[in-house]
């Protein structure tokens, strides 16, 4: 089954990627909860992540956290939220995200989306704030986790 994440994989829908390699992809979610909010997704279509391989869940958390990581100097966050839900499209996606409370983490409602330009802002600051952590878009492959 075809999904948007695919369709976003394979450039047919354009969206505001921050992080690329051989394993995974993650760009900013068109309704964020928060200024900055990043999905983290496998380049392999799987439905669950409890289905992932032990390399890709490592490698996806790994990319997670240096989002995190570059979310909390480019949004000054206290914290950054971290959920894997996976209702809304059936393709494993970690939603990394700026968080200033704990009613943040609230899924069950979809924020209205904001302008492109919103986005394209927001893409630019994390992108930079990941440059200045020493990763570009196109990065070399993580460390490696399991034997």
């Amino acid at each position: 089954m075809t999904t948007v994440f695919d369709a976003i994989i394979r450039q047919e829908i354009a969206a505001q990627v921050v992080w690329e390699d051989a394993m995974c992809m993650a760009f900013l979610d068109d309704h964020p909860h928060t200024d900055g909010h990043t999905l983290v997704i496998p380049l392999r279509e799987v439905a669950r992540w409890t289905d992932l391989t032990d390399a890709e869940s490592a490698h996806l958390f790994w990319v997670a956290k240096q989002i995190g990581r570059a979310q909390l100097q480019a949004f000054h966050a206290d914290r950054i939220g971290l959920v894997v839900a996976g209702y809304h499209v059936d393709h494993v996606h970690v939603h990394v995200f700026p968080t200033s409370d704990a009613s943040q983490l609230d899924f069950s409602t979809l924020p209205e989306p904001p302008l492109s330009s919103t986005l394209e802002v927001d893409g630019d600051r994390l992108r930079h704030a990941l440059r200045r952590r020493g990763f570009g878009i196109h990065v070399p492959p993580a460390p490696e986790f399991l034997p």
